[in-house]
């Protein structure tokens, strides 16, 4: 049965893999659990043959210092490099005294730190990163235990499937910051969320939707309607759509608003992202009746309309009537008819209804504000 120490261990080094700044403290609760002085992890970069990234716990050594010097120097590190994934190396029955009492970087660098002994393992490997976890003892602590080990051992899966999901997002970031960046400039409202309704992100159009605060929010993370059944509604078409449930994956829905604007209208799928702890999550497309439609250069450029045609389509797009269209532009209502006709030549539909659908479906990209 998993110990109280090792369960959290297990809990802390889960969250830490989608949030880099938390492996401090999962390390630490490391080094608690098994008795070590501390625990270092490094994420070394195979293109370059550098440490990349680094975290320690409960050590008084120089990071900058092992980065920049110590680590090209550190003859400890190919054994682990070498090994197995799982394998526990530890550096007495590797690295013999005589060996250790003439070498840099264990008298001047790990000797110091009061380092007595290391055991360490390769975490996760692939073709351009390689993750390694050192448990440091004591100059005067006792010898690792078969306890300690034992703990390391059951710690090893969460903390392999960690270090995995860390070296691929970080990998995967400057995709993911070029991917953000795409959906910032569309029009349209997207909000991700997990099978319970947390937000994990939302492009800019999204942020301001629920800025307005008229018809959807975010209350202690989650996505929420402000009308009840409107917001219990919204919550089982979520967790249908994480459930994998390919049947009934797609739901559609409208959210009402305050101030009796017209209503939002939501169509919630499944967005597969299956290395992010292997969670299943939730892709939330919002129509805003409020969003900006194609704009009358858009119209001309795509269909060749003149601009009093490109003026009456932008009209009906936004819902007025015929007869209204003609009255506020001070022209006869037959030759708003003309226009229409030839709107709907231009564009190769013979119905209104057509036209409204072929334009509304225009994919429009917001201006972003100049650097």
């Amino acid at each position: 049965m998993t110990s109280n120490p090792i369960a959290r261990s297990i809990s802390r080094i889960s969250e830490a893999a989608l949030a880099p700044d938390r492996w401090p403290g999962a390390l630490q609760s490391i080094t608690e659990a098994v008795g070590a002085l501390g625990v270092g992890y490094l994420l070394l970069n195979k293109r370059t043959g550098r440490v990349e990234w680094v975290s320690v716990a409960g050590l008084s050594i120089d990071v900058d210092a092992y980065v920049n010097y110590y680590g090209a120097r550190d003859p400890y590190r190919p054994l682990l490099e070498a090994t197995p994934s799982g394998s526990w190396v530890q550096l007495s029955k590797c690295l013999p005294q005589t060996v250790l009492r003439s070498d840099e970087w264990y008298n001047d660098y790990a000797a110091k730190a009061g380092i007595g002994d290391i055991i360490g393992t390769r975490l996760f490997d692939s073709p351009t990163s390689t993750v390694i976890l050192s448990v440091h003892r004591g100059m005067y602590q006792e010898p690792f235990t078969a306890a300690a080990i034992a703990s390391l051992r059951e710690l090893f899966d969460p903390l392999s499937t960690a270090a995995r999901l860390h070296a691929e997002l970080r990998e995967l970031g400057w995709k993911s910051a070029v991917a953000v960046r795409a959906l910032d400039q569309l029009a349209g409202a997207i909000i991700i969320t997990d099978g319970n309704g947390r937000v994990v992100e939302m492009n800019r159009a999204g942020e301001q939707i629920l800025r307005r605060d008229d018809g959807l929010t975010v209350r202690q993370g989650k996505l929420c309607a402000q009308r009840v059944f409107d917001h219990d509604k919204l919550a089982r078409f979520i967790a249908v759509a994480a459930s994998g449930k390919i049947a009934a994956a797609v739901g559609r829905m409208f959210v009402g608003r305050r101030g009796g604007r017209v209503a939002y209208i939501l169509t919630v799928a499944p967005f597969r992202v299956e290395f992010v702890y292997e969670r299943r999550m939730t892709m939330i497309l919002v129509t805003d009746p409020d969003t900006r439609f194609p704009s009358a250069r858009d119209l001309a450029e795509l269909f060749g309309l003149s601009r009093a045609e490109s003026r009456l389509a932008m009209a009906l797009l936004a819902g007025k009537a015929l007869r209204d269209i003609a009255a506020d532009s001070s022209i006869q209502i037959t030759t708003a008819r003309t226009h229409l006709s030839s709107i709907l030549r231009k564009v190769g539909v013979t119905r209104q209804t057509e036209l409204i659908r072929v334009l509304s479906s225009i994919p429009v990209i917001a201006a972003l504000p100049e650097l």
